[in-house]
């Protein structure tokens, strides 16, 4: 056989062949290879490879691009499962429900990168939500449970609607474990389905309400469309009521009922022996978002009468969810009187250090405004009402400092005191007192929220720049960086030491760190106004346990005291050298006889630490005596605002 048709014969078996073995063609296609080798085995000369492929080039043919990933999010609940957003080839389409709040954060300059943002957030937000990457036939997914902590509720006095300067109310939502709500959060809260015919003040001095179903007297500036009604900014000295933002709580509220019901001071004295205190308003509505539900009244720790309803029945609360309040007027206004009778609702609880790697994103509703810092003086009157001092929310201000702050160090084991190691305080001047107070763990341990329920926890609340500087011109010398109230961060000096200079130097004084980002981590210093019980020392030769202790005290008909309860004793004269349990697992001792052998011959309380940089408190099994605290009911006196007729242009039911 000739060989131009050899070649003829053979060329068009390659072009055949390579119709099926173009994907494989680097070697792979074994027919091919057979073929060539035959065609040179018969001396056909073949073109080169790419003379032989005819494919004509169209520039506006698609290219066939490496397969890209398909991102999908999904929110998971017990009932369905809702799409938020899907993302591929560089595009991403987001449900109806999130437009606008859900954003991608790399994509699509980072194709891989699947993470997302959520914005206004609302409390239905909670949940699981649901990560599914597909490339090719692969696929993986992930999930993360975001809880969406804080709740917005509405607050007014004691005695009638619209009666609440701007500072009073304020001071209101701080007494209720809550701060003044921003205009942000009520918008979210609106956007949550929440609706308040009630003008309150916000944090940024401006009067709103929030409407979904608008009505006669509740028109406002939007007439008949739904949404949140304003009147702008109002004159500081102008009464509403006002709107509180409870962002969360450490311990827990908890229902107690007997069947003769209680008067308002039977009420303290029954959550006291719980090693309780009344709830706080803002608490019973955190409590309620978790879930409590109890269709009976009870007492309250402003001397309000409440219960969460979070299952819908006619007879409880006439079939609507939410905190129902009871009121002495028809109209909605008055607390019942204090010999009314009702159940009690307590709370109880220490601070609990989030452990990492839970696995439970944390998310407080906030959108954050321009920074405020509001400053409160104690008053006697809130503190005779046995309210909770409450949580100031942080100030989110931007920073420019180094990484690290001159921390005031403590003394050096050689100018230590033996154990017990001491804080050093004035000579007692009843009746209040402000101390430093630390984490069991360690020094510097405790963000600004954190360190404000510190305080709570241990029957006192955070102390103000004012009360720290009366401490210190009392003689108060506490070499610890500690949060006030204000968010700044500062400690008393007397004695000034090489490493206690801080911005004085050698001078004496309050130093100061000035105001601090919230999550910066500090001690606190705390404030006791007076001390409403006894405490008394309870001793055996053996010792107690914690355990021990506790059911020791409470074989006293009493509980173990607080911290801030042990400092106003000590206060009042108080004096034991003898170490005991606190409720808070520390082990303290009062002495204001200062001797030899109590506390290196100075007063104070001290405290017995398992280091020698006074740090960590003794195992639960160590033996010490207890300091208990017996509850005294007292007669309360009632807070009387000025009355002010509402004016016409408010809400109105």
């Amino acid at each position: 056989m000739g060989p131009q048709i050899l070649k003829r014969f053979y060329s068009c078996t390659i072009e055949s062949i390579l119709t099926g073995c173009i994907i494989a063609w680097y070697g792979n296609c074994k027919a091919l290879q057979r073929v060539v080798r035959t065609a040179q085995y018969t001396g056909a000369k073949l073109p080169a490879i790419p003379k032989m492929d005819h494919t004509v080039h169209d520039p506006g043919a698609p290219t066939i691009a490496p397969l890209s990933h398909r991102i999908k999010w999904s929110r998971v609940t017990k009932e369905r499962v809702s799409v938020i957003l899907v993302a591929m080839d560089g595009e991403v389409k987001v449900e109806e429900d999130y437009l606008d709040r859900v954003h991608m954060v790399g994509y699509p300059q980072t194709p891989t990168n699947a993470s997302i943002k959520i914005t206004e957030l609302r409390s239905n937000d909670t949940g699981t939500y649901r990560c599914e990457v597909q490339h090719g036939i692969e696929d993986n997914h992930g999930t993360v449970d975001v809880l969406v902590q804080g709740i917005v509720f509405h607050y007014r006095a004691i005695t009638t609607r619209y009666t609440l300067t701007f500072e009073k109310a304020k001071a209101a939502c701080i007494q209720n474990s809550a701060v003044i709500a921003t205009p942000e959060q009520l918008q979210a809260a609106y956007d949550d389905g929440f609706h308040q015919c009630d003008a309150g003040w916000l944090s940024d001095q401006t009067v709103r309400y929030p409407i979904h179903d608008p009505r006669e007297n509740c028109y406002g500036d939007k007439d008949e469309f739904p949404g949140v009604r304003t009147y702008g900014v109002r004159d500081v000295n102008e009464t509403y009521d006002v709107y509180c933002f409870a962002e969360k709580m450490t311990g827990s509220v908890f229902y107690s009922g007997s069947v003769a019901k209680f008067t308002y001071s039977e009420a303290e004295e029954q959550c006291s022996k719980q090693g309780a205190l009344l709830a706080t308003t803002g608490q019973l509505y955190l409590a309620w978002q978790a879930g409590l539900d109890v269709c009976n009244a009870g007492w309250l720790g402003d001397r309000s009468v409440r219960y969460p309803i979070n299952v819908r029945r006619p007879q409880c609360g006439g079939g609507l969810l939410g905190v129902r309040t009871v009121y002495l007027h028809v109209n909605q206004t008055g607390y019942p009187l204090p010999e009314s009778r009702y159940d009690a609702y307590c709370y109880t609880g220490m601070v609990v250090p989030t452990e990492a790697g839970s696995g439970m994103l944390s998310v407080a509703t906030v959108t954050q405004g321009p920074p405020e810092v509001f400053f409160r003086k104690m008053t006697t009157e809130s503190e005779a009402l046995g309210e909770d001092l409450a949580t100031q929310k942080p100030t989110s201000v931007d920073f420019t400092f180094g990484t690290e702050l001159p921390l005031p160090q403590p003394p050096s084991v050689t100018e230590l005191p033996q154990p017990p190691s001491v804080t050093d305080l004035p000579l007692p001047q009843p009746p209040s007192v402000v101390f430093h107070y630390r984490a069991g763990s360690s020094r510097y341990a405790f963000t600004f929220v954190e360190a404000q329920l510190a305080c709570q926890s241990v029957g006192a609340s955070i102390a103000t720049p004012e009360q720290l500087q009366a401490a210190y011109e009392a003689g108060y010398h506490q070499c610890d960086a500690g949060w006030l109230l204000d968010q700044t961060v500062r400690y008393p000096i007397v004695s000034p030491l090489e490493k206690c200079s801080g911005d004085l130097e050698t001078l004496p004084g309050v130093r100061s760190y000035g105001l601090r980002p919230a999550d910066e981590h500090y001690n606190v210093y705390c404030y006791v106004d007076r001390l409403r019980g006894d405490v008394f020392h309870a001793g055996s030769s053996e010792g107690f346990t914690y355990d021990g202790a506790l059911a020791h005290c409470q074989e006293l008909n009493a509980t173990l005291a607080s911290t801030g309860q042990l400092y106003a004793a000590w206060r009042q004269g108080l004096d034991k050298c003898r170490a005991g349990w606190l409720i808070d697992r520390s082990v303290r001792y009062p002495i204001t006889n200062p001797r030899a052998a109590c506390g290196a011959g100075k007063a104070g309380v001290y405290s017995v630490y398992t280091h020698n940089n006074q740090t960590g408190y003794p195992d639960m099994y160590s033996r010490y005596d207890s300091c208990c605290f017996h509850f005294i009911s007292t007669s309360k006196k009632n807070i009387h605002t000025s009355l002010n007729n509402p004016p016409t242009h408010l809400p109105t039911h």
